[in-house]
């Protein structure tokens, strides 16, 4: 019988330290190629323990840049004319004293492929009079 009383105070102990935990949840965010978009990271994380939360950048991805914002927000920036899948991770953790409780969660960015247009430039081409001349107009 005592047994389980010394259980049930260890897990009573347990579970009443939860309280400062912090709780990173990932992110999907869609944007479109060659576009930027501001992730506010912080909006689905719990922060069990209350106090000021701060995000840290923790991994870069491949195929873009980022920025942080705020202490809350992310801006990723899609490498020029990249589409595909990207990922980050970032480290968010609140101010409780003595030692804050931190965790970490990753971002899925879908960048959206648009179509690339052609370009077109000017061409000049000089020849002399009644002569025929070729001229490669995609050459530039």
């Amino acid at each position: 019988m005592i047994r389980h009383h010394l259980f049930l105070l260890l897990l009573i102990a347990a579970v009443s330290g939860v309280h400062a935990q912090m709780i990173a949840v990932d992110d999907v965010v869609t944007v479109n190629e060659d576009e930027e978009v501001v992730i506010d990271v912080q909006f689905n994380d719990i922060n069990l323990g209350g106090g000021l939360t701060t995000t840290f950048l923790y991994t870069t991805p491949p195929n873009g840049s980022l920025e942080l914002l705020d202490n809350d927000s992310i801006r990723y920036t899609p490498d020029p004319d990249y589409n595909g899948v990207d990922t980050f991770s970032y480290q968010v953790c609140n101010g409780v004293e003595p030692v804050p409780e931190c965790d970490f969660a990753l971002v899925i960015v879908t960048v959206l492929p648009l179509p690339d247009y052609p370009t077109a430039s000017d061409d000049t081409v000089i020849t002399t009079v009644a002569t025929s001349v070729v001229a490669d107009v995609q050459a530039n």
